[in-house]
């Protein structure tokens, strides 16, 4: 069970303790417009923990936000896959092109040696000819 240590309301609490001046001011930094916080002690500890009170619209708008922030997640989490799918094509068909330009060059090289050897002959025949 908890003990209700300290209720400090939001008109007050430019007066109040640094600490809860500093959850207000948090709170409205995101947007929530908290009415109280409550302090708590545990009764068989010594932690302790704060509640916010805040406004059944606040509420409604702060799970609204919650439904639209993990809907955009949802999107960004597909985008994602997509790319990522897109990639791994993109990268099988740079392996493929990258294989398909190692054989052609294979085969430059191959009849490149070829036409050496070809004109070494018609170099020799030439040269048998002229003596």
């Amino acid at each position: 069970m908890a003990t209700l240590v300290k209720t400090v309301k939001n008109k007050a609490f430019k007066e109040g303790k640094a600490t809860f001046k500093r959850y207000f001011e948090e709170l409205e930094r995101y947007g929530v417009e908290a009415r109280a916080i409550r302090k708590f002690n545990n009764d068989d500890s010594k932690s302790s923990f704060y509640t916010v009170e805040i406004t059944r619209l606040n509420l409604l708008r702060i799970l609204e936000n919650l439904t639209e922030l993990r809907d955009n997640q949802a999107t960004t989490q597909t985008e994602i896959d997509s790319v990522q799918v897109d990639n791994y094509f993109l990268e099988k068909s740079t392996e493929d092109l990258q294989r398909e330009v190692t054989r052609l060059q294979n085969i430059v090289r191959s009849q490149t040696e070829t036409l050496q050897q070809v004109q070494q002959l018609i170099n020799k025949s030439l040269h048998k000819n002229r003596n």
